[in-house]
């Protein structure tokens, strides 16, 4: 490993060395805290990822994390009745579908079929637009609404493919503007991507297909970048094939540590967490760029060719250059005010609004702006990160790193390839000055040269850029924190035959707040997963009383309910209840 070069023979480090960079695949050490503006022109934004695509030949597309994804064409059939379509949402299997958009409807999707939306869109009945889906197994189940009426053939299953099916029907000419206000339904789904190996909980094991993923509980849905990016390197169908068990395993140590950095909660929440679409015709070095952009991420080869992996976090660094080994320094102990940042301007895809790419507020370096007296801006794109609080760190780490006062590099003997697979190191030249005496730099690329010395361009270190304290957050007054938002009050509850259909009927104390509504989520006594449903409101005046749509006959059910904002933020959710199946009850008590 590159620790140990310094007792190599000058040949055999050499050779390793070079042995190193042929198979880099042009992944450097450089740091960088954003995604460049080449990359980011190569990584689909999320709103072109939502939108459904006509192509003969549609670029491939796979997804890490939550996302809401649109797809391509399979089916496009008209007839003066009936729209039917299928969507190819998602190259290779996802772990599942979250909710369903009919443009930008939330709808909810019950028995198959779209509910009756604001003013009656999508049918007065609930009749009017069927929604089906697949999550991409090996072998997948043939769409039987529209194999059995001829439009499309019975072994048209899509395999391997995570799909969407939608049939629309016209309610008649006279109704189409209320059923359809928004014209012909163009749906898409927010979707939980790909399943990720996860190296804390086991062996890898052996995987030939997505069937063994599923049947390992090492490989899970994940939103750590880490185990995102491993997946990507390593998976032969959706990403670069590479095997782990050469590049990556000698050092699955440092993928750990990496991974469990970025699961530290920070303000109650992950520190780092990415979610994310590419298209399979997108470069590598681009894809990884947008990875490392999520957790202030770190990649390089030792001189084996392993991969390792740091996420963004001080460590001390555990290589120290000295005099001894120092040929020649060149160095620079200022910012050119020309490259002067103190004001980035950001931007990350927010859930909450829909997951489309959105500004929060800019970090600024106040004390810089006071002397300088002006503002100088740099803008930050993060399409993949899913939160602004987690955006605005990485801002912080970028203005730290551009604009740290000192940078430069050094030319060494052959000791310095020990900084080949470093991120971080020490630097002490006392001959040199004061300052450079004993410095800790991050290491933005190592180089071996043809005389056989070493050059290695650093910057400085700024470890305070890694701290988030009270300070550093700022709050969105648009938009209330999840405290501000009261936890709804559960007066009563029932399910009630209603029509003869079983719904859960539920009592809220009313708080008397228009800006405030109410979400349901429910599931089958004992199942995995609950149904996250925007209710219809029986009754507005006194106590609010909300209900689902049809329920399963004869189970009974779980549920919680939650208080969403205007903004789209939820409350804490109330406590889980269980109620016992439905009987006839002709004085319901909830109207």
């Amino acid at each position: 490993v590159a620790s140990g070069l310094a007792s190599a023979g000058v040949e055999t480090a050499a050779a390793a060395a070079i042995a190193t960079t042929a198979v880099n695949l042009a992944i450097t050490t450089a740091l960088s805290a954003g995604i460049n503006a080449a990359a980011r022109s190569q990584i689909p934004g999320p709103e072109l990822a939502q939108q459904n695509r006509k192509q003969a030949i549609p670029d491939r597309l796979s997804a890490y994390g939550r996302v809401r994804l649109g797809g391509a064409y399979m089916l496009f059939e008209v007839d003066r009745e009936f729209f039917d379509g299928v969507y190819a949402l998602h190259d290779g299997l996802v772990d599942g579908f979250e909710q369903i958009y009919l443009n930008d409807d939330k709808v909810t999707v019950t028995g198959g079929f779209v509910q009756s939306g604001a003013g009656l869109r999508y049918g007065k009945f609930s009749d009017l637009v069927r929604i089906d889906t697949r999550v991409g197994l090996p072998t997948e189940t043939r769409y039987s609404q529209i194999t059995d009426t001829a439009i499309w053939p019975a072994e048209a299953r899509g395999d391997g493919i995570a799909s969407l099916m939608m049939v629309a029907k016209a309610g008649g000419k006279e109704l189409f503007l209320r059923d359809y206000p928004n014209g012909r339904p163009e749906p898409n789904a927010v979707t939980r991507g790909q399943l990720c190996y996860d190296a804390r909980l086991g062996a890898r094991g052996t995987i030939t297909s997505d069937a063994d993923k599923l049947a390992s509980a090492t490989w899970q849905w994940t939103m750590n970048p880490v185990w995102q990016l491993l997946d990507y390197m390593t998976n032969p169908e959706t990403g670069m094939g590479l095997d782990f068990a050469q590049y990556f395993l000698p050092r699955i140590a440092d993928w750990i540590e990496a991974a469990n950095v970025c699961d530290e909660t920070v303000n109650g929440a992950p520190r780092y967490q990415s979610s994310g679409s590419y298209f399979h015709s997108t470069p590598p070095a681009d894809v990884i760029t947008t990875f490392r952009s999520t957790f202030d991420g770190w990649i390089s080869q030792d001189t084996n060719g392993v991969f390792t992996v740091q996420a963004g976090k001080y460590y001390a660094p555990t290589v120290t250059i000295t005099d001894d080994h120092i040929v020649g320094m060149s160095r620079q102990f200022f910012q050119e005010d020309e490259n002067a940042i103190n004001e980035v301007t950001i931007s990350f895809t927010d859930p909450a609004s829909d997951y489309v790419e959105v500004d929060t507020d800019p970090w600024r370096d106040e004390d810089d702006i006071d002397a300088r007296g002006e503002v100088r801006t740099s803008p930050l794109s993060l399409p993949w990160v899913p939160a602004a609080d987690q955006a605005r760190r990485l801002a912080k780490i970028m203005v730290a790193r551009q604009t740290a006062p000192i940078r430069g590099s050094i030319l060494t003997t052959l000791d310095g390839l020990r900084a080949w697979s470093e991120r971080r190191i020490r630097i002490q030249s006392p001959s040199d000055s004061a300052v450079m005496a004993d410095i800790v730099v991050d290491v933005e690329s190592v180089a071996l040269n043809p005389d056989m010395t070493v050059s290695i361009s650093f910057v400085q270190s700024i470890p305070a850029s890694y701290t988030w304290g009270d300070d550093d957050v700022i709050v969105d007054p648009t938009r209330p924190d999840v405290e501000t938002i009261p936890t709804p009050i559960v007066l009563d509850d029932g399910i009630i035959i209603d029509g003869g259909t079983p719904r859960l009927f539920i009592v809220i104390d009313n708080i008397d707040r228009p800006d405030f509504d109410y979400v349901i989520y429910w599931r089958t006594s004992g199942a995995d997963t609950f149904v996250r449903e925007t209710p219809t409101y029986i009754r507005g005046s006194g106590d609010i009383v909300i209900r689902t749509g049809p329920l399963p006959t004869q189970q009974g059910i779980e549920y919680y309910v939650t208080t969403i904002s205007s903004g789209g933020r939820e409350s804490n959710p109330t406590a889980t209840v269980t109620v016992a199946s439905g009987g006839i009850d002709p004085t319901n008590p909830f109207r």
